[in-house]
Formats: structure tokens, C-alpha cells, sequence
């Protein structure tokens, strides 16, 4: 046994990978996001033997117990997050979550183990809720698009209103930073949109 020796541990779903001769895991583990998602995940971890007696004597399977620990405290983790956070901006802090939980599990269980790092690979649905998964990552990006483009200006808005009226809905589009133009329409353009308004 290399004391000093670095050694890497993948935890969570195996990517197929004829290459390197990987085959994908049968029964790969789901987690639960706090946004009620499942998503599958792979961490690498990198550990090293901080008590080697410890590390000898105190677990019959020391790489099962890091990859329960590991899965125990990312699960922890993920439960307070959404999974767009998780596949952007949130992903170092569930990192660095996860570590740090790890840790605090591994030194309860005296394990004589570090570990130095964490690493999400990867994040992915399940295979069954891939295609929901995917529109709804995409209305999202419709969504914040629509917005951006209404807060520069890039939107444009149509609002059918009676003459008299016409006044009160300009000063509020007005209100709202937007800007108004005023167009008569012939009362049978008016029918034909009150016809689709009501399909």
C-alpha cells in the first residue's frame, strides 16, 4: 500500500465506453432534485490514506464506503437544488457541498481516508424522461430568450382596443417603457380577429 499515492474512484453511472471497455450500469442510481427532477449523475473522487492503521483496519470494503458516503452526501446536497443550477452555474457549489460532506462522513466513520477532490462528469435524465427533460431545458431557454428580448426593447407586443380605450392602454404601455403606435383597422379586420381570439 502507497500511503502518499493518489487514487480515483467513479461513483454513479457508468458511461458506456468501448475504448476503455466500460459497459453501462444495470441498475444506475436516481437522484431526486429539490426541483422534483431524477437525474443520473457520474463523480470521480480522488482520495488518499491519511491513517494508514485506520485505512487497514477499520473497513472490510474502503471503496463502498466512499462511494456510500459519496452518494449519501450529494444526495444531501442536490435536495435544496434545481437541476438547471446543477448543469450551470450551481455544479461548483454542489461540488464543493459534496466534499465537504463526504469528508465529515469519512472522518465519523474514522475510515483513515481524505478525500482531496470531487468532480460531476456527468449530469443526464433517465433514459425514459430524456426527451421531457430536454423540452423542458429548452422552454426555459425560450423563457429567459422572451425575456431578455422584452428588457432590451426587442419585443413587440399587439393589443386590439376600442377607440375609446385606445388612450388608457397607450399610457399603459407607456408606464411599462414601452412604446406605442396607433393603428385604425376596418371593423371586418376587427370580426376576423375577434373570430380567431375565440377558436
Amino acid at each position: 500500500m502507497k500511503v502518499l499515492e493518489t487514487k480515483r474512484l467513479t461513483v454513479g453511472v457508468e458511461i458506456p465506453d468501448r475504448a476503455l471497455g466500460r459497459v453501462a450500469a444495470e441498475n444506475p442510481i436516481e437522484y431526486l432534485t429539490g426541483d422534483q427532477n431524477l437525474i443520473n449523475v457520474r463523480i470521480a473522487v480522488q482520495y488518499a490514506v491519511k491513517d494508514p492503521a485506520a485505512f487497514l483496519f477499520r473497513s472490510q470494503d474502503i471503496g463502498q464506503l466512499i462511494a456510500k458516503s459519496v452518494e449519501s452526501a450529494f444526495a444531501r446536497t442536490i435536495a435544496a437544488e434545481n437541476v438547471e443550477s446543477l448543469l450551470t452555474t450551481g455544479k461548483v457549489a454542489a461540488q464543493n457541498a459534496t466534499l465537504a460532506f463526504s469528508r465529515e462522513i469519512l472522518d465519523a466513520y474514522a475510515s483513515g481516508v481524505f478525500i482531496s477532490s470531487i468532480n460531476i462528469e456527468n449530469v443526464t435524465p433517465p433514459a425514459e424522461t430524456a426527451d421531457a427533460f430536454r423540452e423542458s431545458i429548452s422552454a426555459r431557454a425560450d423563457r429567459d430568450r422572451i425575456g431578455r428580448e422584452l428588457q432590451g426593447g426587442k419585443a413587440a407586443v399587439g393589443v386590439l382596443a376600442p377607440v375609446s380605450e385606445a388612450d388608457t392602454v397607450a399610457a399603459r404601455l407607456s408606464d411599462l417603457g414601452g412604446t406605442t403606435e396607433a393603428h385604425e383597422m376596418s371593423d371586418e379586420a376587427l370580426e376576423e380577429a375577434d373570430k380567431a381570439a375565440t377558436k
